[in-house]
């Protein structure tokens, strides 16, 4: 409901993104010019305890790039592609869905509505500015 998970603007002192840029009536802050370690501002986690959700690196997500969301899961599972004969599939010219900003970019790339893509095969592996969370489902506990 806001374009950040902590509220309605984003500032330098709880994201690492290119300060010497704006978002919403924020003085303009630090620009780091690199990633910062994880949990690196201690008031950023989300609901689930993820840090750096906003800002620091970009990051690869498992659904192949969409248009738009029409038809999107709303299960929680990967948004593969259209297995429809159609050209919207991983190795299209748009390919993976990368989120949540970086170090590098102005902090209106770093809302949580902002996407972009690549094709993994064609990213730079040595890049500071693309990276990617390993994240796993909260087993549902058993009852005895």
């Amino acid at each position: 409901t806001t374009p950040f998970h902590f509220g309605e603007t984003i500032d330098a002192s709880i994201a690492n993104y290119n300060g010497n840029y704006t978002y919403g009536a924020v003085k303009k802050g630090e620009s780091r010019s690199k990633t910062t370690p994880v949990g690196h501002f201690k008031t950023s986690a989300n609901k689930f305890g993820l840090y750096d959700m906003h800002g620091n690196v970009l990051e690869w997500c498992a659904d192949c790039w969409q248009e738009n969301y029409k038809g999107a899961p709303d299960d929680g599972s990967v948004w593969n592609a259209p297995d429809d004969g159609s050209v919207w599939n991983a190795f299209s010219v748009y390919g993976s869905v990368l989120r949540g900003g970086s170090w590098f970019y102005h902090p209106k790339l770093c809302r949580s509505a902002c996407r972009s893509a690549d094709r993994p095969y064609n990213a730079d592996p040595r890049s500071r500015r693309i990276g990617f969370r390993v994240a796993s489902p909260i087993p549902t506990p058993k009852t005895l």
